[in-house]
């Protein structure tokens, strides 16, 4: 499990930049530019330091990743959203996906995560559903709960951030195709 090392600066700064970019996060246009919100906000996740306890082995982490893969690339088939853009739309749709996972479940996660994983995963599954309804509106909470809910999970079976990132990457690349 991973702890929060609060050494350098106290925890009300890092809840504030993180909800910060919560907020920002949401209040994002539907422009060419707005993949640059989720980006900084990771940025800011990785602001947060902590310390890993437990990790997967390369072969869980690689099953656990290629799971939720296939999830979305299952759900795909049943519900997606129209997709716009070319190449560039590829790249900025990954590029956001990961710095939304740096933000939820790199730094949002381990602020929470001193309550339990349980709280953690939860709390950065609503944040991360209502955070894209001002986008995408309320017709997405759903799907967006359920992959901040895998995400999590992800995030607490690997104890990294990575595997969500890909998957959340991979989800957002497999809904242009």
């Amino acid at each position: 499990m991973a702890t929060v090392v609060a050494t350098r600066a106290p925890m009300a700064i890092w809840v504030s930049a993180v909800g910060l970019s919560a907020v920002a996060l949401a209040a994002r246009g539907v422009d060419g530019w707005s993949w640059t919100i989720p980006v900084a906000g990771g940025l800011v996740g990785l602001t947060i330091p902590a310390v890993v306890r437990r990790t997967a082995g390369l072969d869980a982490w690689v099953s656990i990743t290629v799971g939720g893969v296939l999830a979305f690339a299952l759900t795909r088939s049943f519900w997606t959203l129209p997709p716009s853009g070319g190449r560039w739309a590829l790249a900025a749709a990954a590029a956001a996906a990961v710095g939304e996972e740096i933000l939820f479940r790199r730094g949002m996660y381990v602020l929470l995560e001193r309550w339990g994983a349980q709280v953690a995963i939860a709390g950065t599954s609503v944040v991360f559903a209502l955070v894209h309804v001002p986008m995408y509106g309320w017709r997405v909470v759903g799907i967006d709960l359920a992959a901040g809910v895998l995400f999590g999970w992800q995030r607490w079976a690997t104890g990294s951030w990575t595997s969500p990132a890909v998957t959340h990457a991979a989800a957002n690349v497999i809904q242009y195709l």
